[in-house]
């Protein structure tokens, strides 16, 4: 096959894609949730974003940006939708706190593994819950990254994990060894 050939053939493949995408949005506006207000929508949403958080999170995390273009715009455009940030996940929380605007946000760790920090400090007069679980020294880490300036804070829980019986803290701490 020539080069021009495909060249041709691929611009008519583009011309389809988005002949058919167009037809698939007009299929979407047919629906009877394509009535709903988008204060709706983002009431269910906010349902959605809440299984986030379960022990037993979901496999399609946010699947529901995906339906159609009307659904990820509201979903995108709502930055009460992505104020809750699990700071265990790096991809998801550096997408969170951009999606989250400007509007007050809660982070939080479930577990003792390294965390995602970077770029916690440009947020920090947003915070207004911390809820993390951590070793204490990325408890430490964590905390140097966020600053000390935290005006909006008013929930604050610390969980450090259970050390072992064997070894004295000293060993594990020596920063706060008496």
């Amino acid at each position: 096959m020539s080069h021009a050939k495909r060249i041709l053939l691929e611009a008519e493949e583009s011309l389809l894609a988005a002949k058919l995408s167009s037809i698939r949005s007009q299929m979407n506006e047919l629906a009877a949730v394509s009535v709903l207000p988008t204060e709706i929508l983002e009431h269910i949403f906010s349902i959605c974003v809440s299984w986030l958080y379960t022990p037993k999170k979901p496999t399609h995390r946010i699947a529901w940006t995906q339906v159609c273009r009307q659904w990820r715009s509201i979903a995108f455009n709502s930055p009460r939708l992505w104020q809750c940030i699990d700071l265990a996940d790096p991809r998801f929380a550096r997408e969170f706190l951009v999606r989250s605007k400007t509007a007050p946000i809660s982070i939080y760790s479930p577990s003792p593994l390294k965390v995602y920090s970077d770029d916690l400090r440009v947020h920090a007069a947003r915070l207004f819950s911390i809820d993390v679980f951590l070793f204490p020294d990325d408890m430490l880490d964590l905390f140097a990254s966020i600053g000390s300036k935290l005006p909006t804070l008013t929930s604050l829980a610390l969980k450090i994990p259970l050390c072992l019986p064997h070894l004295h803290s000293r060993h594990l701490y020596p920063h706060y060894a008496v």
